[in-house]
């Protein structure tokens, strides 16, 4: 998603205590303090900073499942296409103050990231962009997920991309030469 960026250094004071959790977390996923601290301000600065200020909370995978499982799927295509059709244009225009292909192409990928909704490989194929969302949460996930997109894809562009779902992925394709991205 991101070019290489050019490192600095930098020096501040912390809690002996942050430091100490610090590098036992990076100890126990074998990176260095450096590494670890970095992915952290990276979370922050490209989407933690904008996510409490626009009333974003986590919820664990297994509430979320449980969540997912007692709602209709009809209920749930209904609640996706309405976050769909508000949340992204809200998102971008707070975050990067335009919509953009590139800004929302920057909220694909952060919603995969940051947002839980599964991993995100992106494919240039003649053109075209190829998006694969993958997921462990199963089938009603699958259903919020493409309902959102082809929602947020509509409203924002009154573009339909060809979807492709299983339980476990959601795949779509975009021509960005194809859509009409002034508002």
């Amino acid at each position: 998603m991101s070019k290489p960026k050019r490192s600095t250094t930098f020096t501040l004071r912390v809690d002996q205590d942050i430091l100490d959790a610090l590098k036992d977390e990076a100890g126990r996923q074998g990176v260095s303090a450096n590494v670890l601290v970095n992915k952290q301000l990276r979370k922050y600065v490209d989407w933690g900073r904008f996510s409490e200020r626009y009333g974003m909370i986590s919820i664990s995978k297994n509430a979320l499942r449980r969540l997912l499982r007692v709602i209709p799927d009809e209920t749930l295509r209904e609640l996706a296409t309405e976050g769909g059709r508000e949340g992204p244009i809200d998102i971008i225009l707070f975050v990067w103050g335009e919509v953009t292909m590139e800004n929302v192409i920057k909220l694909l990928h952060i919603f995969a990231v940051y947002h839980g909704m599964g991993d995100l490989e992106e494919h240039d194929e003649n053109g075209r962009k190829r998006f694969v969302f993958h997921h462990d949460m199963g089938p009603k996930r699958s259903i919020y997920i493409e309902a959102f997109f082809k929602s947020m894809f509509k409203s924002l562009f009154n573009y339909s991309p060809k979807f492709e779902t299983t339980h476990r992925t959601v795949a779509f394709t975009i021509s960005p030469s194809e859509i009409n991205v002034s508002r």
